[in-house]
């Protein structure tokens, strides 16, 4: 989603999967910047989850929340050029079909926003 709201605010973007960087563990920043660098970006982003409740209920007390920070890097320096932060709350009334996946697209938007800012 995330790539996708990038792309429709005129930006070229892409998701790169490949065996190098994993989800699961921490990016090597320099590996980034190469491997971006070799495929002819001027930039990348990396994103980290930095908050993630999912499947709270009316009977849990908690809220479903989503937060995510996403920083920008320079291929040329790989120094960050801008860093932001997003989160999404749902309500303390939860309906059951309502899974945390539904910020997906508001906090990408919130993101890019707020990475397009002068």
């Amino acid at each position: 989603m995330f790539t996708k709201k990038l792309r429709a605010a005129g930006l070229q973007a892409e998701f790169q999967n490949c065996d190098d960087f994993s989800p699961a563990s921490a990016t090597d920043i320099g590996m980034a910047c190469r491997f971006a660098s070799d495929n002819g970006y001027a930039m990348f982003a990396t994103g980290t989850v930095t908050e993630w409740v999912d499947g709270a209920t009316s009977w849990s007390g908690k809220v479903d929340v989503a937060s995510v920070t996403v920083r920008l890097y320079s291929t040329e320096t790989c120094q960050v050029l801008r860093a932001v932060s997003g989160r999404q709350q749902g309500a303390w009334f939860t309906l059951v079909d309502e899974p945390t996946t539904r910020f997906y697209e508001p906090l990408s938007e919130s993101l890019v926003t707020g990475l397009l800012k002068r």
